[in-house]
């Protein structure tokens, strides 16, 4: 077609049809399959399985790793090149940690319960565990384990920490004053606080053996020094270090 005098001219591609509303075009997409691995996890073993999955066809690739930073870095390099996306493993003890944390800046990675991916009895084997973990995990069959990011855990880890460490002291305060009780040293009647600085003084006296009420009272500070007489009474208790009561 010619185009008439100051007409705009439209340029058509030739070897492409020209849609038109209500036309349809078939479009071939061919589903794109993401390659998993899954490890089953042991003390000093790792055995680790590809799955590639290519139309209806599936390959499984095997190998086994050790379980040191090596060996871990090793994997990481493997996983790489077989261009895989997705790792699924088990929580096995403490053993999947140090693979957890070598592998989840490089990969997407899900950690699964071992009790929702035990094996049938009797069937039990390293590359037919790893082979099923990301069987079932492709078909959904798995539920995947909360696993917080690296700042959150060490948050986690600090506060963890810091509860238990309170509680320990805790228990070894009840210890210490049981122990007094058991000798009759009435100490906590009269000290509002044993392991104030006072009270503390007088424990080093009476872990080294000194039991001499004279000495013990002289150990008293501050506001503690008007109670010489109550200390004394307190501090009157015999202790028996072997058998650790009066």
């Amino acid at each position: 077609m010619i185009a008439s005098p100051g007409e705009p001219v439209r340029v058509t591609d030739l070897t492409r049809p020209v849609l038109r509303r209500g036309d349809h075009q078939e479009i071939n997409m061919e589903p794109v399959y993401r390659r998993k691995a899954g490890i089953d996890v042991h003390k000093k073993m790792l055995a680790v399985v590809v799955r590639c999955q290519s139309g209806e066809q599936i390959e499984y690739r095997k190998r086994k790793f050790g379980t040191t930073r090596q060996e871990i870095e090793h994997l990481r390099a493997w996983l790489e090149g077989e261009g895989v996306d997705e790792v699924v493993m088990e929580s096995t003890a403490q053993y999947w940690r140090p693979v957890w944390y070598g592998l989840e800046s490089h990969f997407q990675l899900h950690l699964t319960h071992p009790l929702k991916t035990r094996a049938p009895r009797g069937r039990k084997w390293d590359f037919r565990d790893a082979q099923r973990l990301t069987d079932r995990w492709c078909s959904g069959d798995l539920e995947e384990s909360f696993i917080p990011g690296a700042e959150q855990r060490s948050w986690r880890w600090l506060t963890r920490t810091r509860v238990g460490l309170k509680d320990k002291i805790i228990v070894v305060r009840n210890q210490v004053e049981g122990l007094l009780e058991q000798g009759s040293i009435k100490l906590t009647a009269v000290v509002s606080d044993v392991f104030g600085v006072s009270g503390w003084a007088m424990l080093e006296k009476i872990a080294q053996g000194v039991m001499d009420e004279k000495v013990l009272v002289a150990e008293a500070r501050g506001v503690l020094r008007r109670k010489e007489e109550e200390l004394k009474e307190a501090l009157g208790g015999v202790w028996n270090r072997s058998t650790g009561c009066c």
